[in-house]
């Protein structure tokens, strides 16, 4: 008799009491899955993010690196003056404002055998807004002929999508602090370019809505302000 009972199935309790512990068992194994893959694909947008930040700033710091300041004097006579009178001519140039920054530099690469691009080139960084979600775009526009106008012209293209911030800063060597505007074509800045550029920058995932900001200095190795003080009359 007792040999009998051992010999008998599971009860149907037993199997009901066991299903529910395996589904216990599956349910949180899946919760968990779940919660490693939202947090890997957290992570991977946020390294996405902060590798097109650092990309941007990549662009930017090679472009300032090489700003390139001309001789007034080695203008020519009739630039300089049409420089005194503030009117267009093609010369060097800075201005830096709060989120726009418009300066010549030795940074342009020429591809193209048959063009006779030279180094030295206008560019621009500026945003562009953003129909999608009311945020921005950083561009970067670039024309290798510095003409009359330094505002426009050139080719554009695109370093940073759902910008939420952008703010630029420069280093004034005779107030010595960081200033929210520079001009080397008039005030007291003129004829001179920054020693550095403060950049602040911030990105926002537009699944997550997290935001990454960068802050960084730039430095322009030279700014050749000294040897091109000039005095205007």
């Amino acid at each position: 008799m007792m040999k009998r009972r051992l010999q008998s199935g599971f009860t149907l309790l037993e199997v009901l009491l066991a299903l529910a512990i395996f589904s216990m068992i599956a349910l949180t194994t899946s919760n968990q899955i779940n919660v490693i893959r939202n947090t890997k694909e957290s992570a991977l947008a946020q390294i996405e993010q902060f590798d097109g930040v650092r990309s941007a700033i990549a662009v930017i710091r090679d472009d300032l690196g090489q700003a390139y300041h001309k001789r007034y004097r080695d203008l020519g006579g009739d630039l300089q003056r049409r420089v005194q009178r503030s009117e267009p001519a093609p010369h060097t140039l800075f201005d830096g404002r709060s989120n726009q920054l418009i300066f010549t530099s030795l940074s342009h690469r020429n591809f193209y055998a048959t063009r006779k691009d030279g180094q030295q080139a206008e560019i621009s960084y500026f945003l562009q807004a953003s129909p999608r979600n009311g945020l921005s775009t950083l561009m970067k526009r670039e024309s290798p002929i510095i003409d009359g106008n330094l505002f426009e012209g050139g080719s554009l293209y695109t370093l940073l999508d759902e910008v939420s911030q952008l703010e630029f800063k420069y280093w004034d060597d005779k107030l010595l602090k960081w200033t929210e505007d520079w001009n080397s074509d008039a005030g007291t800045t003129r004829d001179t370019f920054p020693k550095a550029v403060k950049m602040r920058v911030a990105t926002v995932d537009p699944k997550s809505g997290k935001e990454v900001s960068i802050e960084t200095t730039f430095k322009i190795g030279f700014p050749n302000n000294t040897d091109y003080m000039v005095a205007f009359p």
